[in-house]
């Protein structure tokens, strides 16, 4: 395979990618997981790592950051499982909205 070949392949698959983006229920529904994936950057392998999701934690129930260990935040996850599966419904309107306007 040829490296021009290669470039033609990853342009496609980032043009089907775009246009899966812009459809509107496959949009709602990787919102969820585009902001998962967002918030555990640099910690994806590990996402009770991050420092950004740990904040998020402490923040919404009060747990210390510091004290959090991946049994606790899943944990948490699991029994607030409703709430933010709310929460990551409204970012995704709230990225549809951001989409629409620019």
């Amino acid at each position: 395979m040829s490296g021009g070949s290669s470039i033609s392949t990853c342009e496609s698959f980032r043009a089907l990618g775009a246009r899966l983006y812009s459809i509107r229920k496959v949009h709602t529904l990787f919102a969820p997981i585009r902001f998962i994936w967002n918030a555990t950057r640099g910690h994806r392998l590990a996402p009770w790592r991050s420092e950004y999701l740990r904040w998020r934690v402490e923040t919404y129930s009060g747990q210390r950051a510091e004290t959090l260990t991946a049994r606790k935040i899943f944990g948490f996850m699991w029994s607030s499982r409703w709430e933010l599966l709310s929460f990551l419904a409204w970012t995704g309107r709230l990225e549809k909205e951001v989409h629409k306007r620019g």
